[in-house]
């Protein structure tokens, strides 16, 4: 019996704690998005710092993703010129990560950027 009662009492310690560091992760995202819709960019990116470090340390893939997710909207909204970089920042990014649904996921966006980036772009390419 108190073995039982032992296991339950883990159980709930850990979920309750769970339910804290997703709470945390609301609080930072709500911030960001409220930064972002009063057309703050740059109080959202300084608040993505802390938020992917605390995903790191957490080691929660899904958050850092999303983390990185947005830095690179961010910089491409505010510097649209900043694209090719960008989208090689985010190539690294996906090369470094864990194979995961997460790695996937980038892949497939990043495939998407990519042939965005070439549809915007492919008359440069054919005036060559």
């Amino acid at each position: 019996m108190h073995r039982i009662f032992s296991l339950l009492l883990a159980a709930l310690a850990i979920t309750l704690n769970l339910r804290a560091q997703q709470s945390n992760f609301e609080i930072f995202w709500k911030e960001i998005d409220e930064a972002m819709e009063q057309g703050l960019p740059e109080t959202a990116l300084q608040k993505l710092t802390p938020l992917r470090a605390e995903a790191i340390a957490r080691g929660d893939l899904a958050q850092e993703v999303k983390a990185k997710l947005y830095e690179l909207r961010i910089k491409a909204e505010k510097d649209p010129k900043l694209t090719g970089r960008l989208l090689a920042d985010a190539e690294k990014f996906t090369v470094q990560l864990k194979a995961s649904a997460e790695k996937g996921l980038m892949y497939l966006m990043l495939a998407e950027s990519y042939s965005n980036y070439l549809n915007k772009h492919s008359y440069r390419l054919r005036e060559r």
